[in-house]
């Protein structure tokens, strides 16, 4: 792989994971507009296809945005992600809530992965460390360095290897066991099918990191 080819692939990447962080938000208005007028979802099929097109997504790409109500989609996110029906959800998205008694270390690897590129959690957001949206931000910003590096032609190994440190410890980690949840309940297609392409998207980063050298 050419250092042109490397760019252009951490860019891909990097867009992919940007879009993701959006999709996860809770739906609003903006969001709403975003699927059903500005084809986000068009964008987002671009960006992974174009880093692997054995990315699993038919049922996402599928689905008609102009068809998703803005209340069911707001319906669904707080249903699965946010309260659900006995007061906590049943998919949260956060790793430490699958990872049983090792919750406190999950989010304290996540941190150690932060420090270490110099990254601070925003404070006023309240975010978690192991939150999902949190961890994509983090991949974003590995493949977006990428980008920089080899841009100008110097070395981007440490960023690439850490974007496969960080999927294949934290988010694959996780991410499966709360897709197998999602599954069991009633409804919900575009999380469902959203879900299925993240995690089919971060298993095939993962295995195309494993065998790359960006020395």
């Amino acid at each position: 792989m050419t250092e042109n080819d490397a760019s252009q692939m951490a860019m891909h990447r990097s867009m992919a994971y940007g879009l993701f962080v959006q999709l996860y938000e809770y739906p609003d208005e903006a969001l709403h507009q975003q699927l059903a007028g500005e084809g986000l979802l068009e964008q987002l099929e671009q960006s992974v296809l174009a880093v692997d097109e054995s990315v699993q997504g038919a049922a996402l790409w599928s689905l008609d945005p102009e068809d998703m109500a803005l209340s069911q989609l707001q319906n669904d996110f707080t249903r699965l992600f946010d309260v659900g029906a006995i007061g906590r959800p049943p998919c949260p998205l956060d790793g430490g809530a699958y990872a049983g008694a090792a919750r406190m270390k999950s989010m304290e690897e996540c941190l150690r992965f932060y420090n270490h590129f110099g990254l601070q959690l925003n404070q006023e957001m309240k975010a978690m460390p192991d939150q999902l949206g949190t961890e994509l931000e983090f991949l974003h910003f590995l493949s977006h360095q990428q980008v920089q590096l080899l841009q100008d032609q110097h070395s981007a190994q440490s960023y690439w290897q850490a974007e496969c440190d960080f999927l294949d410890r934290e988010l694959l980690f996780w991410l499966p066991k709360m897709t197998v949840e999602l599954n069991k309940l009633e409804g919900a297609p575009f999380y469902k099918a959203l879900s299925h392409v993240l995690e089919s998207f971060c298993g095939v980063v993962g295995k195309r990191i494993a065998v790359t050298d960006l020395s």
